[in-house]
């Protein structure tokens, strides 16, 4: 049955708490055929939208004294059963899920909260505006699935909110924690808490959006911590778009590694627009497969990205892509160790040590418009199973050309002189390097 202009008007009314709510939401709430004020935790309903001041939440007075504050952490478990035990097709009494929105204001949480069930959205106005603050929790704020043998979640989401803690009375273990998850967006967040391990944690999940997300604080492992626990499946295909990276006190800003022997992280994790500013190491793959940085600005960082390392039994990071990356002020722009199949597109460092440094293991082409045999060096383990290929445009009149071994590398022209020929590189033990043009057949 149709809505008249009055029921529909006196639902947004109703919607309009602590400052008003998005249009989008608007929209999704005027569909709804159950007034959020109603529902129960216990019972299933036909609303899409919870409010949780509706399921009694309410914002601190004063967050400076989040002791005294009051505690909306029960508010925010009914509301989130409330949309979990939602029915939003109740044709076929399947589909739950729906939106727990959070009006403006600072929020005490003090345990986490889980969700496990699909389709569940956490929505708050902005994340300058509603911040969900972890007080003594023991885990993760908020942790879509804790096991990543729980069932699979998908379709969910957290937008427009920002996560704070500090160590008072103990620090969270992270602000947000995704375990077998797919289909799922975070977007517009903020994360400032001070956490023991990570402000977001990945594992076990694909196909996921992330964008404009922003860390600062203190994360001991990194800020970003993707991960493959001994005995699950990798993570494949997430995006992230636009975040911003600051150290804080924090030394990595990406972390990405593999705890199960012998296996590797990832088969489409990519970064696209990414800041990094004052850690230690700002990206850092220490295992990983198909990664790809477009559009990276790292600025005051000892080493902006680092692909690999050289520590006893490492796996190969491989099937890596780095284009459009500058970096600004630092000991090193790019380390590569024990790397394979890795392409460095045009990119820029300023003010920098080392603009890419090439370790042992490691098989890379670098095509730029810049000078890159000024940028090339060689870490003092590159030895054998090192091949670099220079694509560099900017030497492109250099009556060397077109093959020069050099200690850092071999530089090659790409004119009409090299078209259509295949070159094979190699290194002898005492770590020369040398160039030999081959036939197609008998490349190897």
């Amino acid at each position: 049955m149709s809505k008249n202009i009055d029921d529909i008007a006196l639902e947004r009314r109703h919607l309009m708490k602590s400052g008003g709510v998005a249009l989008g939401l608007i929209g999704m709430a005027t569909a709804a055929t159950v007034n959020a004020s109603t529902a129960s935790p216990s019972t299933s309903t036909q609303s899409t939208l919870f409010n949780v001041l509706d399921f009694g939440a309410e914002p601190v007075e004063d967050p400076s004294n989040m002791s005294a504050g009051f505690d909306s952490t029960d508010a925010f478990k009914a509301a989130i059963a409330a949309a979990s035990n939602a029915i939003t097709s109740p044709l076929w009494n399947s589909h739950n899920g729906g939106v727990v929105y959070i009006p403006r204001g600072t929020y005490k949480i003090s345990e986490t909260l889980l969700i496990q069930t699909s389709n569940i959205q956490i929505v708050g106005e902005g994340k300058a505006v509603s911040t969900l603050y972890g007080y003594g929790v023991d885990g993760a704020i908020v942790a879509f699935n804790s096991s990543y043998e729980d069932p699979q979640l998908q379709n969910c989401s957290i937008q427009g909110v920002a996560f704070y803690g500090s160590s008072v009375p103990v620090a969270a273990d992270y602000c947000v924690v995704m375990k077998n998850v797919t289909k799922s967006t975070v977007r517009d967040v903020t994360f400032a808490s001070k956490v023991n391990v990570a402000a977001l944690l990945v594992e076990n999940s694909w196909v996921n959006n992330f964008f404009d997300l922003h860390f600062i604080g203190h994360s001991p492992t990194a800020h970003l911590y993707i991960n493959r626990p001994l005995g699950c499946a990798s993570s494949n295909a997430l995006n992230f778009y636009g975040c911003n990276f600051t150290a804080g006190q924090t030394e990595v800003g990406v972390l990405i590694e593999s705890n199960s022997p012998g296996s590797t992280v990832g088969e489409g994790l990519n970064f696209n627009g990414a800041t990094f500013q004052g850690f230690n190491k700002a990206f850092f793959a220490r295992h990983g497969e198909c990664i790809n940085i477009t559009s990276y600005y790292g600025e005051d960082n000892e080493t902006d990205i680092q692909l690999g390392d050289n520590t006893s039994g490492a796996a190969f990071v491989r099937n890596i892509s780095i284009t459009s990356w500058r970096c600004l002020r630092g000991k090193n722009g790019l380390v590569l160790e024990q790397c394979r199949e890795v392409n460095v597109g045009s990119g820029y460092a300023k003010y920098v040590d080392n603009p890419i440094v090439i370790g042992e293991g490691t098989g890379v082409s670098i095509m730029s418009g810049r000078n890159m045999t000024d940028y090339v060096k060689y870490a003092p383990n590159a030895r054998k199973r090192t091949g670099v290929m220079v694509f560099d445009g900017d030497r492109h009149d250099s009556p060397d050309w077109p093959a020069v071994p050099t200690p850092m590398g071999i530089v090659m022209k790409t004119d009409s002189s090299t078209k259509g020929k295949h070159f094979k590189i190699t290194v002898d033990d005492q770590g020369n390097l040398k160039t030999t043009e081959v036939s197609f057949e008998n490349q190897s």
